[in-house]
């Protein structure tokens, strides 16, 4: 008797099924993995930014309570010693050089010495060789377009600027606000007139490595000028 064998092929339509369900198979773990990846990546952003926005909280209260109690202290000798103790320069190392404010813009920003990565994440910096808060000259102070110096796109000529040292306030008048390239260093130049110049990258809202600089150039006025 001849033996009928058993056909074992898979019809044609059952073949093409396999590929696309394997396909199918391997976008819902792309999707459900990019979802991870997304979630995760907000995640740690977010708690970046919440950490800057506390340090800097952190920091401007710091400063605020070293001030008063400096103001508080006996004046004369006894103030120079404290300043001039051991303990002065391990504080000075962790308080902010002074607090920028530009009340029009409800800007408020601790200002450290220097512009490295982990400074200019909790706040400003006066870059390094121009004059310091307080100081006679040209003090250029640089932050963050994205974060601390995001209001100063609506900044105006005539706008007040003040700087509160340990000193006192010194206050400033917005004369100049322009763009230029991030190789011109002339901003950056000592002056014997008491400048203030703030940078930051432009334009404000660009996605990604800003290639323009914007500065605002002011000068400081006098504690009887008129605001």
């Amino acid at each position: 008797m001849e033996k009928v064998g058993v056909n074992t092929k898979l019809p044609f339509s059952k073949k093409l099924a396999m590929p696309v369900d394997r396909f199918r198979s391997v976008f819902r773990f792309l999707e459900k993995a990019t979802l991870v990846a997304g979630t995760a990546g907000l995640f740690i952003v977010s708690a970046l930014f919440l950490e800057s926005w506390l340090l800097s909280k952190h920091s401007l209260h710091a400063f605020e309570s070293t001030h008063a109690q400096l103001q508080s202290s006996v004046t004369g000798s006894e103030t120079d010693s404290a300043l001039n103790s051991p303990q002065a320069p391990l504080v000075a190392d962790k308080l902010p050089l002074a607090v920028l404010e530009v009340s029009t813009l409800d800007l408020r920003v601790p200002v450290f010495a220097g512009t490295d990565r982990r400074t200019l994440s909790i706040g400003a910096g006066v870059v390094d060789g121009t004059a310091h808060p307080g100081e006679s000259g040209n003090i250029v102070i640089s932050a963050h377009r994205d974060s601390f110096f995001r209001p100063l796109e609506h900044i105006s000529s005539d706008d007040i600027i003040e700087l509160r040292t340990p000193d006192g306030v010194h206050r400033y008048r917005v004369r100049e606000i322009f763009i230029t390239d991030p190789l011109n260093i002339s901003v950056l130049t000592a002056t014997d007139e008491n400048i203030l110049t703030l940078i930051t990258c432009y334009p404000f809202t660009y996605i990604g490595f800003a290639l323009e600089r914007f500065i605002i150039r002011s000068e400081r006025i006098n504690a009887d000028s008129p605001l």
